[in-house]
């Protein structure tokens, strides 16, 4: 191992980070909720959150009578 030219030893550096990396940081699928991403430049976080709550209080007049 002590013999290795400069490309076989940058190849076993990659291996080792590799494992190591898979060993302490797996990877992982995470799924975003469409109502959470930003489409337009913009939109701001802000502005997604006020949207998202319009939203819900729309949905829960829709369910009141028309009197109330």
């Amino acid at each position: 191992m002590i013999n290795m030219n400069a490309n076989d030893a940058c190849k076993h550096l990659i291996e080792k980070i590799q494992s190591a990396l898979n060993l302490h940081a797996p990877e992982k699928v995470i799924i975003i909720p469409a109502k959470n991403i930003i489409n337009e430049k913009w939109m701001t976080k802000g502005l997604l959150k006020s949207s998202q709550q319009c939203e819900r209080l729309y949905k829960k007049a829709i369910k009141l009578h028309k009197t109330s």
